[in-house]
Protein backbone atom coordinates (compact mmCIF):
# COMPACT_ATOMS: atom_id res chain seq x y z
CA UNK A 1 0.00 0.00 0.00
CA UNK A 2 1.62 3.36 -1.25
CA UNK A 3 0.52 4.82 2.21
CA UNK A 4 3.05 2.62 3.94
CA UNK A 5 6.06 4.34 2.11
CA UNK A 6 5.89 7.10 3.69
CA UNK A 7 5.86 5.99 7.38
CA UNK A 8 9.16 4.91 7.50
CA UNK A 9 9.78 3.97 11.22
CA UNK A 10 6.02 3.67 12.28
CA UNK A 11 5.66 1.45 8.93
CA UNK A 12 8.50 -1.33 11.06
CA UNK A 13 6.97 -0.54 14.61
CA UNK A 14 3.56 -1.40 12.79
CA UNK A 15 4.77 -4.18 11.38
CA UNK A 16 6.67 -5.85 14.79
CA UNK A 17 3.09 -5.34 16.22
CA UNK A 18 1.57 -7.11 13.45
CA UNK A 19 3.62 -10.11 14.65
CA UNK A 20 2.60 -9.82 17.77
CA UNK A 21 -1.20 -9.26 17.30
CA UNK A 22 -1.45 -12.49 15.15
CA UNK A 23 0.84 -14.27 18.49
CA UNK A 24 -1.31 -13.17 20.82
CA UNK A 25 -4.57 -13.87 18.54
CA UNK A 26 -5.49 -9.76 17.98
CA UNK A 27 -6.54 -10.56 14.05
CA UNK A 28 -10.14 -11.50 14.48
CA UNK A 29 -12.75 -12.50 11.87
CA UNK A 30 -16.15 -10.80 11.41
CA UNK A 31 -18.69 -11.90 8.94
CA UNK A 32 -20.68 -10.37 6.35
CA UNK A 33 -23.74 -12.49 5.89
CA UNK A 34 -24.69 -13.80 1.97
CA UNK A 35 -28.53 -13.44 1.23
CA UNK A 36 -30.44 -15.39 -1.22
CA UNK A 37 -33.48 -12.62 -2.31
CA UNK A 38 -36.25 -11.87 -2.15
CA UNK A 39 -36.21 -14.61 0.77
CA UNK A 40 -33.63 -13.39 2.63
CA UNK A 41 -32.16 -16.97 3.26
CA UNK A 42 -28.42 -16.92 4.90
CA UNK A 43 -26.84 -19.59 3.09
CA UNK A 44 -22.83 -18.14 3.58
CA UNK A 45 -20.67 -15.73 5.03
CA UNK A 46 -18.16 -13.86 3.90
CA UNK A 47 -15.40 -13.72 6.53
CA UNK A 48 -13.26 -10.08 7.20
CA UNK A 49 -9.91 -9.86 9.03
CA UNK A 50 -10.09 -7.19 11.27
CA UNK A 51 -7.44 -5.85 13.46
CA UNK A 52 -7.52 -3.59 16.51
CA UNK A 53 -4.29 -2.52 17.49
CA UNK A 54 -4.13 -1.12 21.00
CA UNK A 55 -3.15 2.29 20.45
CA UNK A 56 -4.13 2.92 16.93
CA UNK A 57 -7.33 1.49 16.91
CA UNK A 58 -8.48 0.05 13.78
CA UNK A 59 -6.26 -0.60 11.41
CA UNK A 60 -7.34 -1.46 7.70
CA UNK A 61 -7.35 -4.94 6.36
CA UNK A 62 -5.47 -3.34 3.09
CA UNK A 63 -2.79 -2.06 5.25
CA UNK A 64 -2.32 -4.73 7.67
CA UNK A 65 -2.87 -7.37 4.89
CA UNK A 66 0.23 -5.44 2.74
CA UNK A 67 2.49 -5.64 6.22
CA UNK A 68 1.78 -9.31 6.43
CA UNK A 69 2.72 -9.70 2.44
CA UNK A 70 5.72 -7.73 3.16
CA UNK A 71 6.96 -8.95 6.28
CA UNK A 72 6.61 -12.84 5.70
CA UNK A 73 3.41 -13.02 7.68
CA UNK A 74 1.14 -13.68 5.13
CA UNK A 75 0.91 -17.77 5.63
CA UNK A 76 0.39 -16.81 9.48
CA UNK A 77 -2.14 -14.51 8.83
CA UNK A 78 -4.12 -16.66 6.31
CA UNK A 79 -3.85 -19.81 8.75
CA UNK A 80 -5.17 -17.93 11.44
CA UNK A 81 -7.96 -16.28 9.35
CA UNK A 82 -8.39 -20.06 7.99
CA UNK A 83 -8.76 -21.46 11.52
CA UNK A 84 -10.99 -18.88 12.92
CA UNK A 85 -13.44 -19.11 9.84
CA UNK A 86 -13.51 -22.73 9.89
CA UNK A 87 -14.14 -22.67 13.53
CA UNK A 88 -17.04 -20.54 13.43
CA UNK A 89 -18.35 -23.03 10.11
CA UNK A 90 -18.02 -26.21 12.28
CA UNK A 91 -19.63 -24.54 15.37
CA UNK A 92 -22.81 -23.43 12.94
CA UNK A 93 -22.96 -27.20 11.46
CA UNK A 94 -23.14 -28.81 15.01
CA UNK A 95 -26.28 -26.03 15.91
CA UNK A 96 -27.91 -28.05 12.37
CA UNK A 97 -27.06 -24.83 10.53
CA UNK A 98 -25.59 -25.29 6.71
CA UNK A 99 -23.99 -21.71 6.06
CA UNK A 100 -20.51 -22.16 4.11
CA UNK A 101 -17.25 -19.43 4.40
CA UNK A 102 -15.45 -17.52 2.01
CA UNK A 103 -12.04 -16.32 2.81
CA UNK A 104 -10.16 -14.07 0.82
CA UNK A 105 -6.77 -15.11 0.02
CA UNK A 106 -4.09 -12.42 -0.47
CA UNK A 107 -1.94 -12.30 -3.91
CA UNK A 108 0.68 -13.69 -2.42
CA UNK A 109 -1.01 -16.36 0.08
CA UNK A 110 -2.24 -18.10 -3.37
CA UNK A 111 1.61 -18.93 -4.12
CA UNK A 112 2.51 -20.29 -0.73
CA UNK A 113 3.81 -23.71 -1.57
CA UNK A 114 2.45 -24.50 2.09
CA UNK A 115 -1.59 -23.02 1.33
CA UNK A 116 -2.91 -27.36 0.18
CA UNK A 117 -1.62 -27.93 3.56
CA UNK A 118 -2.73 -25.58 5.49
CA UNK A 119 -6.44 -25.65 4.27
CA UNK A 120 -6.43 -29.39 4.36
CA UNK A 121 -4.88 -29.47 7.56
CA UNK A 122 -7.73 -27.11 8.72
CA UNK A 123 -10.52 -28.41 7.06
CA UNK A 124 -9.81 -31.72 8.56
CA UNK A 125 -9.29 -30.48 12.18
CA UNK A 126 -12.26 -28.45 12.33
CA UNK A 127 -13.87 -31.63 10.25
CA UNK A 128 -15.77 -29.18 7.76
CA UNK A 129 -16.23 -30.76 4.30
CA UNK A 130 -14.39 -29.04 1.87
CA UNK A 131 -17.00 -27.76 -0.49
CA UNK A 132 -18.23 -25.64 3.12
CA UNK A 133 -15.54 -23.63 1.84
CA UNK A 134 -14.74 -20.89 0.06
CA UNK A 135 -11.46 -19.28 -1.37
CA UNK A 136 -11.85 -15.58 -2.96
CA UNK A 137 -8.62 -14.77 -5.22
CA UNK A 138 -8.67 -11.36 -7.37
CA UNK A 139 -7.70 -11.35 -10.47
CA UNK A 140 -3.99 -10.03 -9.88
CA UNK A 141 -3.36 -13.26 -8.02
CA UNK A 142 -3.11 -15.19 -11.11
CA UNK A 143 -1.33 -12.13 -13.07
CA UNK A 144 1.92 -12.22 -10.91
CA UNK A 145 2.26 -15.74 -11.53
CA UNK A 146 -0.59 -17.20 -13.85
CA UNK A 147 1.58 -21.08 -14.09
CA UNK A 148 2.20 -21.04 -10.24
CA UNK A 149 -1.42 -20.18 -9.75
CA UNK A 150 -3.05 -22.24 -11.76
CA UNK A 151 -1.26 -25.33 -10.27
CA UNK A 152 -2.53 -24.19 -6.55
CA UNK A 153 -5.75 -23.75 -8.06
CA UNK A 154 -6.27 -27.16 -9.54
CA UNK A 155 -5.07 -28.71 -6.71
CA UNK A 156 -7.66 -27.01 -4.04
CA UNK A 157 -10.56 -27.70 -6.89
CA UNK A 158 -9.35 -30.98 -6.69
CA UNK A 159 -9.60 -30.93 -2.62
CA UNK A 160 -12.85 -30.05 -3.54
CA UNK A 161 -12.85 -26.39 -2.30
CA UNK A 162 -14.62 -24.04 -4.05
CA UNK A 163 -13.00 -21.07 -5.62
CA UNK A 164 -14.49 -17.51 -6.40
CA UNK A 165 -13.20 -14.32 -8.09
CA UNK A 166 -13.32 -11.56 -6.15
CA UNK A 167 -13.51 -7.76 -7.29
CA UNK A 168 -14.11 -9.34 -10.70
CA UNK A 169 -13.07 -6.48 -13.01
CA UNK A 170 -11.52 -4.06 -10.93
CA UNK A 171 -7.85 -5.67 -11.30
Amino acid sequence: HDSLEDQGPNRLALMADLRRALHDGQITIAVQPKALLPHGEVTGVEVLARWSHPQQGPVSPEVFIALAERSGLIRELTASILEQALAECSGWRRQGLAVSVAVNLSPRALLDADLLRVVTDALRRHQVPAPMLTLEITESSVIADPEAALVALHALRRLGVRLSVDDFGTG
